[in-house]
C-alpha cells in the first residue's frame, strides 16, 4: 500500500513523500482490520494522496507509455484471432487474449510486467492453460445472453479487452464499465476513448465510480442498474475478485472473473500460484 502511494508521488519533494507515509501509516493504524478489504484501504489511501498532492492522474505518464506499447501489438492480437474460424473457438481465443492483458498492472508487490519485451511475454502467456478454467460455462452464458456488462481493470489492458469486446458485440449488447475518473493505473473514460472502445457498434459505456473493483455502496446508479439487469458480467482483475467475493448474495454464477494472480494474498485465497491465469465463475 505504501509502495504504491510512493509511486503516485515519485515526482514530489521528499518532505511531501514523508508526510504521505505519515498520514497513511496513521490511517492504517486505525483502519487496518480483518473487516476491511485491500480495495477499501486503497480507496482511503487515495483520498489522502489527492488531499496532499492534488486530485490528478498520478500515473498518467506510465499509463500512456504502456498503452502506446500495447496498441502496437493490437494488429498481432487481431491476426491471432482472425486465424480462428469456428465461432465458439473465436470467442474462447478472444477471452484468452483479454485475460492475458491482465498481466499489465503496475505497483503490485509480487508482479512486474516487462514493457520492453511485452509481445514475447504476451505470446508466452497466451500459450498457457488457465489454472482455474470455467471458460465453457462462461461461453455458454455469453451465447445464451442478450446483454452483458464488461468491467475493465488496468489501462494498457484495454487493448486486449478491445479484441474481446469487438467479438462479444457481434453476439449481444455490451455495456463497458471503466472508472469515472483516473485512479491508480486503472482505466477511466479517457483511456476508453483513446483505445476506441466507445466506437465499437453495439457497445455502450457506463462509468462505475472511483472505487477499484466493484463496490455497490459507492457505484454510480447507472452501473447498479446495468449490473442488475445484465444477463452476465465479465469482470477483470484482482480488484473485482477481492470486492465481489464479499457480495455472494448478488452473484449466483452471474459473474465471470478473468485475472492473473499477482500477489500472495489472492494466491492463497484462490489456491493458485502467483502468475496463474484464472477464468472463474462467481
Amino acid at each position: 500500500m505504501l509502495q504504491r502511494a510512493l509511486l503516485f508521488a515519485e515526482d514530489q519533494p521528499e518532505d511531501i513523500k514523508f508526510e504521505l507515509v505519515r498520514r497513511i501509516a496513521s490511517l492504517y493504524s486505525k483502519e487496518f482490520t480483518s473487516e476491511k478489504t485491500t480495495t477499501e484501504l486503497a480507496y482511503l489511501r487515495n483520498k489522502i494522496v489527492d488531499e496532499l498532492i492534488g486530485e490528478r492522474d498520478h500515473m498518467r505518464k506510465l499509463k500512456d507509455r504502456s498503452l502506446s506499447i500495447a496498441l502496437n501489438i493490437y494488429p498481432k492480437l487481431k491476426s491471432i484471432l482472425n486465424s480462428v474460424k469456428n465461432e465458439k473457438e473465436r470467442l474462447f481465443t478472444a477471452m484468452k487474449i483479454a485475460l492475458t492483458g491482465n498481466l499489465l498492472e503496475f505497483g503490485a508487490k509480487d508482479h512486474k510486467p516487462k514493457l520492453n519485451n511485452l509481445e514475447a511475454e504476451v505470446m508466452k502467456c497466451l500459450e498457457e492453460k488457465p489454472y482455474i478454467d470455467d471458460s465453457q460455462f462462461v461461453l455458454k452464458k455469453i451465447m445464451n445472453s442478450k446483454n452483458l456488462l464488461y468491467v475493465t481493470d488496468n489501462t494498457p489492458e484495454l487493448v486486449f479487452d478491445k479484441v474481446f469486446i469487438e467479438e462479444l458485440s457481434k453476439h449481444l449488447k455490451v455495456f463497458v464499465s471503466p472508472l469515472s475518473k483516473p485512479v491508480q493505473d486503472d482505466a477511466s473514460l479517457r483511456e476508453i476513448k483513446i483505445v476506441g472502445i466507445d466506437k465499437i457498434p453495439n457497445v455502450e459505456i457506463i462509468p462505475r465510480g472511483d472505487f477499484i473493483g466493484i463496490c455497490f455502496d459507492r457505484a454510480t446508479p447507472e452501473f447498479i442498474s446495468v449490473f442488475n439487469s445484465s444477463d452476465f458480467v465479465i469482470a477483470k482483475g484482482m480488484g473485482c475478485y477481492e470486492t465481489l467475493v464479499d457480495y455472494k448474495d448478488k452473484l449466483n454464477k452471474k459473474v465471470g472473473i478473468l485475472m492473473k494472480v499477482k500477489c500472495s494474498a489472492v494466491a492463497k485465497d484462490i489456491s493458485a500460484s502467483i502468475g496463474a491465469s484464472i477464468i472463474k465463475v462467481l
